[in-house]
Formats: structure tokens, C-alpha cells, sequence
């Protein structure tokens, strides 16, 4: 039997939990299609990387106005979704696994979130592992942290 995971253009798969395995033999994203994990890590000011106030949330590196060494996690192989900021919450850490082809023409993203209307806290972004035998496609995976 062969798991196909296939989002339309203009579907939308949004994600409220921090950790989320996704595992078919191929996962298709078309152009306008979006799988979104992000604001969904640790909530504003907490984590292991957490900021308060005005300062960000850090994950593998620090976060806006945080102290150097507040970083964790591993760039390479990350286990944890992003920490949260003063005042906003880190990207969720998504796992993205087939025996075949990833191909993606729409976005796949784990943003922290933050406000660009004030000098808040964001939070850091999450983490997306892709292990596949090809990656393909001309779209977008993101984990930008939130705005501070």
C-alpha cells in the first residue's frame, strides 16, 4: 500500500500541537498549499530558551536581546520546538518522513510569533526535519523567529 500525503492548492493544514510526525511515501505540497506549525511551541515566556519582557526567545542560536549560552538544541537534528518570547509563543517542531519523494511548491513553515507593532519579545523559530530520499520543488520551509 503506498501513503500519499498530498495538500491542494489553497489547502491549508494548520497544526496546534508542538509535535507533530508526518510519515507517507510522499508528501505533496502544490503552489498555495500550506502546512503551518507555526506559534505552535512553547508558549510566551517559557521553554528551555525562554525570553520575558522585550527580549526573544532563543533556540539553537539566542534569541533578540537575549544573553549569549541561552540557546538549545542542535542545528543539525533538533528535538525541541522553539521557546517562547516575552510576548510571544516559539514555532512548533514538525517531522516530515517518506520512503520517496518530498516534493514541495507551497510552504511549509514553523515561525515564532511576534508583533511587529511594538518592541515585543518573539518567540523563536521551531524546527522542520525532512527525511526522504528526494527533496524537490521550487517553495518555501521556513522557521523565521517572531519580531522583537
Amino acid at each position: 500500500m503506498i501513503l500519499k500525503f498530498h495538500l491542494l492548492s489553497g489547502g491549508q493544514l494548520v497544526l496546534a500541537t508542538n509535535h507533530v510526525t508526518i510519515n507517507a511515501d510522499y508528501v505533496i505540497v502544490e503552489r498555495g498549499g500550506l502546512i503551518d506549525s507555526s506559534g505552535a511551541g512553547y508558549p510566551a515566556g517559557s521553554g528551555p530558551g525562554s525570553g520575558s519582557g522585550h527580549t526573544g526567545g532563543s533556540h539553537a542560536s539566542p534569541g533578540g536581546r537575549a544573553a549569549s549560552g541561552s540557546q538549545y538544541g542542535s542545528v543539525y537534528w533538533p528535538q525541541e520546538p522553539g521557546s517562547g518570547g516575552g510576548y510571544g509563543a516559539g514555532g512548533g517542531w514538525l517531522y516530515i518522513q517518506t520512503g520517496g519523494h518530498v516534493i514541495v511548491e507551497g510552504t511549509i513553515r514553523a515561525n515564532g510569533a511576534g508583533e511587529s507593532s511594538s518592541s515585543s519579545g518573539g518567540g523563536s523559530g521551531g524546527a522542520i526535519i525532512v527525511k526522504s530520499l528526494f527533496l524537490k520543488g521550487h517553495g518555501t520551509i521556513e522557521c523565521h523567529g517572531g519580531l522583537y
